[in-house]
């Protein structure tokens, strides 16, 4: 049977990015390099998790035109 192995993140747009990931450091123990992250622990490779980004600007998240 098929299982989800991974998921690339979670990113969405808000007024205070370094605010935010403070909020999710000191409130819910969670931060990483990048941002906060989830880890995959029962998942093999080299240290799987997931990010959460949170953007000042929407414009990197839009979705995309497709195509050329």
């Amino acid at each position: 049977m098929a299982k989800i192995t991974g998921l690339g993140g979670v990113f969405y747009a808000v007024k205070d990015p370094a605010a935010t990931r403070a909020w999710y450091c000191d409130t819910l123990g969670v931060d990483g390099e990048y941002g906060p992250q989830l880890n995959w622990s029962e998942e093999t490779g080299n240290k799987p998790y997931s990010l959460i980004s949170h953007f000042s600007d929407d414009s990197y998240i839009k979705p995309g035109r497709g195509g050329s």
